[in-house]
């Protein structure tokens, strides 16, 4: 992984997969492609449907476990995804700002 502007690589234990994190060189605020965490989380949604479905709980056991289960299995795509092909950074602008650098 490595920072748009100026090309450093990022180390794992600086990543934060939740909020923005600033880049190791430059200091730039960086955060994972959000498409890419909602597909995961998607698919994480529909794995849990179907083995919820397939293991045949009564439905509201089914209701309560669905949504942790979906965010397991995301979570655990993610990382197994994060291993095939590393993501790709992009800049993180807050909400009300215009990008612009100090």
């Amino acid at each position: 992984m490595f920072c748009p502007d100026c090309k450093a690589e990022q180390q794992w234990k600086g990543v934060s997969f939740i909020r923005a994190f600033p880049c190791t060189n430059c200091g730039m605020l960086l955060r994972f492609n959000q498409e890419r965490v909602q597909r995961m989380f998607g698919i994480g949604m529909i794995a849990a449907a179907a083995f919820l479905w397939m293991a045949g709980p009564i439905l509201w056991v089914a209701l309560l476990l669905w949504f942790p289960l979906a965010a397991a299995i995301g979570t655990l795509l993610d990382i197994i995804a994060l291993e095939i092909k590393p993501p790709r950074l992009e800049r993180y602008i807050p909400r009300g700002s215009l990008g612009l650098r100090d």
